[in-house]
């Protein structure tokens, strides 16, 4: 993952292709639809946004013009470092271990146009492979799915079983995680207290370029992004305990705010622990 190389080559986010015009939505020229694929119980979590105003940007994962740009990484000894700049180098050296693992629990809002809609996660990760449920409600819409995901082939739960397919969008993959490349998308920012618990913050530059989609429920994205905040608390080791993502994206609707407004919270528990995940019987 260091150096910014196979992330970036192996998993770059294709062009999507243009959506067809809307007949419906909560705006003027604006179509938000919940995608799922229901069969007695199963959602994919796929949520798809398209803004389709005249003159609007291509579909993109353009960086935030408010995010600060990438500090210089020190290169001073360990012992030297500010707490926060340690931090930060202590948890760029573990989410490079290919099989990290850890636990992680994922709650996320958001509005397109005036439409709601809600996500949630609770998965186990090991590497590039990982299992649980995902949640979606809006739009009209609402289920729950079990998932299992090997690299690229994954398994959803349908009422009469299991069901194999191979996916290769990025909404599937679980490294890097949350889309982070090289150690430059991310800079020290400090420390907060969290039940009497010194924590480091960790805020994304505009070297961070992820996949968007993937982060606030979305299997596609086909918005320009206007808006891209990471921040990531870790412990003195660099162990990640909560991470924060708020994306706006489609520019400002008739109504003056964004066309696409959404947020996620992750929680991490049990990094560097076991997880058993293997593909299910059919």
């Amino acid at each position: 993952m260091s150096g910014g190389g196979w992330y970036s080559e192996k998993y770059a986010p294709k062009p999507e292709p243009e959506p067809p015009a809307p007949t419906s939505g909560p705006g003027p020229g604006f179509d938000g639809r919940l995608l799922a694929l229901l069969g007695g119980g199963l959602l994919v979590v796929a949520i798809v946004a398209a803004l389709l105003l005249r003159g609007s940007p291509a579909a993109s994962t353009a960086r935030a013009t408010e995010t600060p740009a990438a500090p210089s990484v020190p290169s001073a000894p360990a012992a030297t470092q500010p707490p926060d700049v340690g931090a930060l180098h202590a948890f760029w050296a573990l989410i490079e271990d290919p099989d990290l693992s850890y636990h992680v629990e994922t709650h996320g809002t958001g509005l397109v146009g005036e439409e709601a809609y809600t996500f949630s996660e609770s998965l186990d990760v090991a590497g590039d492979d990982w299992k649980g449920t995902e949640v979606a409600h809006g739009f009209g819409g609402v289920g729950v799915t079990q998932v299992v995901a090997l690299d690229t082939t994954v398994w959803y739960k349908f009422p009469d079983g299991w069901h194999r397919n191979v996916e290769h969008d990025p909404f599937f993959r679980s490294r890097p995680l949350l889309g982070l490349d090289n150690i430059r998308d991310l800079m020290a920012a400090g420390s907060v207290q969290r039940n009497g618990t010194t924590l480091y913050d960790l805020k994304s530059t505009t070297d961070w370029q992820p996949y968007p989609g993937r982060l606030i429920g979305f299997v596609s994205l086909g918005l320009h992004v206007d808006t891209l905040e990471l921040d990531v608390l870790v412990t003195s080791d660099g162990v990640p305990v909560e991470a924060t993502v708020h994306i706006e994206a489609g520019g400002l609707g008739s109504n003056g705010k964004p066309q696409l407004d959404a947020k996620a919270t992750r929680t991490f528990t049990k990094v560097g622990g076991t997880f058993t995940i293997v593909a299910p019987k059919p």
